[in-house]
């Protein structure tokens, strides 16, 4: 597996998009796979389909929602990475791909297994050999 952690960004509508933009033509739809902890169910949170690309608006300002209330934001506090499966390894289903990402996420100790109070993340698949993760650096 290959992981790209991504530079820091400001922007958590951007980050979102991009995680939800194909890089081909022939990338399969991307699908929300997995949330932070307490985010309810995932079809409830997942963008619709629009003319373009998707309907991001609702859940930005879910994840970005700790970065209102907090008393102090980082200048960069949206953390993005990509999980990438080599051409030689198995494809994942996306429980596999959702079990991957709260593992790093907990070795990254953004949210660590159990913490319901962990900060606001997102892990959106492309198909079964690609995930992109979004989260705020805001709890």
């Amino acid at each position: 597996m290959i992981i790209r952690v991504h530079a820091r960004g400001t922007f958590v509508g951007a980050a979102i998009r991009s995680a939800y933009a194909a890089r081909t033509v022939t990338d399969p739809a991307p699908q929300l796979v997995a949330a932070w902890a307490g985010s309810g169910e995932l079809a409830d949170l997942e963008p619709a389909p629009r003319p373009g690309g998707y309907d991001t608006t609702r859940l930005a300002a879910l994840l970005a929602e700790p970065m209102r209330a907090g008393a102090t934001t980082p200048t960069r506090p949206v953390w993005r990475c990509t999980l990438e499966l080599d051409a030689t390894e198995r494809r994942l289903t996306h429980q596999e791909w959702a079990a991957a990402v709260r593992d790093l996420l907990d070795e990254a100790g953004l949210a660590p297994h159990g913490d319901r109070n962990a900060v606001r993340w997102i892990a959106v698949a492309h198909g079964h050999a690609r995930v992109d993760v979004v989260a705020t650096l805001v709890r």
